[in-house]
């Protein structure tokens, strides 16, 4: 099935695709066929656990994340995608949370990020900053094409992306379509819950009755992806936007993925400690000189089970605090 990344279609945008859509997008090309775009829905739909709200054209859904099997919370507060189908036509629109702080010139850091592009302000009733623009330098038109993006600063001062998305088959009535991304980012408003970066003790939904605790720095703020067996738990340090920051992963599950296999095991091991066991910690520094560690060690009460640990920063001395909080990982019931 077709996944989203506004990545290969902006050229810098993180990877939407978490999960699979409620129809593909997209599927063999289809004949050209005109649709006259829906109205708007009367009520504006919460979003990203209410972060945005925004009324979406009539008929489109939400759709919904699949059920944790090891317990992790199904709330989508990384990413959201509704879509609209309508005979071959399909409309999607893809919300993220960047983690980001906005700069103070948003306009000139989007057009740093979507090079040749040309953003420009959007003022919309709710008075939230906003900044988009029409792809012209992307991609050939292809199955699935991006029609709009746009970055929204919430009242906390951090950022969100939005992208709308159109299926091939109605990319020849794309100006009516473009016009409705358009309505649509005009019903957007803020929702209460703000990013939390207090740090302090943080806990991970677990399996059963397990839970993952950690001591988060302050600044660092966390999420959860769900697999179909397995789950991982993000850290993430919030930075000014388009700057690269420290991140870290802790993957639970039976079949974790080492970086070690994917160098060649081109990097350093140094002993250490990792939920109360002795753990190798194998480093590397990547292509764009980020730095990595991680390590993988049994489940302490599970059986089948590993936990990996992986942290990255675009320095050695970054990564030593995103480093710190993973080392305060524990276990408990």
């Amino acid at each position: 099935m077709m996944r989203y990344s506004l990545a290969l279609l902006l050229l810098a945008a993180p990877v939407y695709a978490q999960y699979a859509p409620v129809s593909p997008v997209g599927g063999p090309q289809q004949p050209a066929v005109s649709v006259a775009p829906p109205a708007l829905q009367a009520v504006a739909t919460p979003l990203l656990d209410d972060r945005l709200t925004m009324k979406l054209p009539v008929g489109m859904q939400l759709a919904t994340r699949p059920v944790a099997i090891q317990g992790a919370d199904p709330a989508g507060r990384n990413e959201a995608r509704a879509e609209l189908a309508i005979g071959q036509t399909r409309f999607a629109v893809m919300v993220e949370e960047l983690y980001a702080s906005a700069p103070a010139d948003l306009v000139a850091t989007v057009e740093k990020m979507a090079k040749g592009e040309k953003p420009e302000p959007i003022v919309v009733p709710s008075g939230l900053k906003i900044v988009g623009f029409q792809p012209q330098h992307g991609p050939p038109p292809g199955e699935t094409n991006l029609i709009y993006a746009a970055w929204v600063v919430h009242p906390d001062g951090h950022v969100l992306q939005l992208g709308f998305l159109l299926s091939s088959a109605a990319m020849p009535s794309r100006a009516q379509w473009v016009a409705l991304a358009q309505q649509v980012l005009q019903t957007i408003a803020a929702g209460p819950r703000k990013l939390e970066l207090a740090g302090g003790e943080h806990t991970f939904p677990g399996i059963g009755t397990d839970r993952l605790v950690l001591n988060l720095k302050p600044g660092w703020t966390t999420s959860t992806s769900p697999g179909p067996d397995f789950t991982v738990y993000h850290l993430r340090k919030v930075g000014p936007l388009a700057t690269p920051q420290p991140t870290c992963g802790i993957y639970v599950g039976g079949h974790p993925n080492p970086f070690r296999q994917r160098v060649n095991g081109q990097g350093t091991t140094a002993p250490g400690v990792l939920l109360g066991q002795r753990a190798d910690w194998f480093s590397f520094v990547g292509p764009k000189g980020e730095h990595t560690t991680e390590a993988i060690v049994a489940h302490p009460l599970q059986t089948s089970l590993w936990v990996h640990v992986f942290c990255t920063a675009p320095s050695e001395d970054e990564l030593k605090p995103a480093r710190a909080s993973v080392d305060t990982l524990r276990v408990v019931r």
